[in-house]
């Protein structure tokens, strides 16, 4: 059982002015819990603070600092990571219900802005599919018009580190899936230059199962990894990096 205390520790948690602001942010939190109050929900509500039934703490958590600066800068709270955490959980194995599912669609789009023209992107490939890219003279760069696309993730969003942190992280078991624990894998590095957008926006992903979420973020349990989609697949931009790490993360 995670909770928050009434009074003091809750106006500053959640950095409100007044005792006013308090109550009428408790009442839409009452509607919403109570609009998705079905078997297995993961948040309660009484009229003076919240109680949140959480499998996650907090402090068992593994969102990097810079996540949870971006969330803490904006106002939300431990509570409220704890529950997006919860339900997240839950759709990376199940269907939910459409209410919790917006739910965590709006703290994503709220607090995850969509990548910027020159952001660093990375995109993940198994050695397998490594193959498919022509290598230069410097093993490092990618210097030949190849493509990438799908599933990307922003580069100060994510930690690489073993080949099974990274399947965890990103949640590459997926049926038929090319990536495994006891190999390395690749990272494409490049400056955005596309339209990259949320994949539960793209027709594409529609029929995606689980682990996919359909949230923006990806499946891993007590961290907060924001995805994004690139529809079809684009010619890598010129100066874009390979880096290759063995299953150690080295």
């Amino acid at each position: 059982m995670y909770s928050v205390k009434k009074g003091r520790a809750l106006e500053k948690s959640l950095k409100l002015a007044n005792k006013s602001d308090i109550e009428n942010l408790l009442f839409k939190e009452a509607q919403l819990v109570k609009s998705i109050n079905e078997p297995g929900d993961v948040a309660l509500l009484d009229r003076k603070f919240k109680n949140v039934k959480l499998t996650t703490k907090i402090g068992e958590t593994k969102i990097s600092k810079h996540i949870k600066e971006i969330i803490y800068a904006k106002g939300y709270g431990d509570v409220d990571i704890a529950r997006v955490l919860e339900i997240n959980r839950l759709v990376s194995k199940q269907t939910i219900s459409k209410n919790k599912l917006q739910y965590v669609r709006k703290f994503v789009e709220d607090y995850f802005p969509l990548p910027k023209k020159g952001e660093k992107m990375v995109k993940v490939i198994s050695l397998e599919n490594l193959k498919r890219y022509h290598i230069g003279e410097n093993i490092n760069v990618i210097d030949k018009e190849k493509v990438v696309g799908e599933f990307v993730v922003k580069k100060t969003d994510i930690n690489f580190g073993s080949s099974q942190k990274l399947i965890d992280d990103l949640r590459l078991d997926v049926p038929g899936s090319t990536f495994s624990k006891n190999e390395g894998y690749a990272v494409i590095e490049f400056e955005n230059n596309f339209d990259i957008t949320r994949p539960y926006l793209s027709e594409k992903t529609l029929n995606h199962k689980p682990p996919y979420t359909k949230t923006g973020l990806t499946g891993v349990e007590n961290k907060l990894i924001p995805e994004y989609y690139m529809e079809g697949l684009k010619k890598i931009p010129k100066g874009a990096v390979l880096r290759v790490y063995d299953m150690f993360g080295k």
